[in-house]
């Protein structure tokens, strides 16, 4: 996937060249994963299930939502990004009830080229895997499929 969106950038910086000579000049990256999983039973329904933050609470609140935010800095202590967690509960379309978990780093690649923004974008991957398996449960590693959880 990340190949076929480096391709089509070079496609579009490309066609800009044919209106003016210069490069695409980029200044901000956005990578997200967003993850949606129907609550099957009412002993998934317990956010503790779920979210690692969450696991000693002993009172379950009917609705849940929050939002995380923390800033990401280089080797050399200067911030590049932020890393956006949000967290909740909600009915799909179905009016089943869902537990959702998006995960977003929005920044600036080193430099305002194509190759710099797709090492961003790698990055930020990295650090949303990570990130992730940090926050969530071996319960919600196993719901969700991921392997050598």
């Amino acid at each position: 996937m990340a190949n076929a969106f480096n391709t089509e950038l070079a496609r579009l910086e490309g066609y800009a060249n044919t209106l003016e000579s210069q490069s695409l000049s980029i200044n901000q990256c956005e990578v997200s994963y967003i993850n949606r999983i129907a609550i099957e039973s009412e002993s998934e329904r317990k956010l503790a299930n779920w979210v690692a933050l969450w696991a000693d609470r002993q009172e379950e609140p009917e609705n849940v939502g929050f939002s995380l935010r923390y800033v990401l800095r280089r080797d050399n202590g200067v911030p590049y990004a932020r890393l956006f967690i949000d967290c909740g509960t909600g009915i799909d379309n179905a009016g089943k009830p869902v537990f959702g978990l998006t995960l977003s780093i929005r920044g600036a690649p080193l430099e305002p080229t194509i190759d710099s923004a797709m090492r961003f974008l790698a990055e930020g991957r990295n650090v949303i895997v990570n990130k992730f398996r940090e926050i969530t449960t071996p319960f919600a590693h196993k719901k969700w499929g991921i392997k050598n959880a």
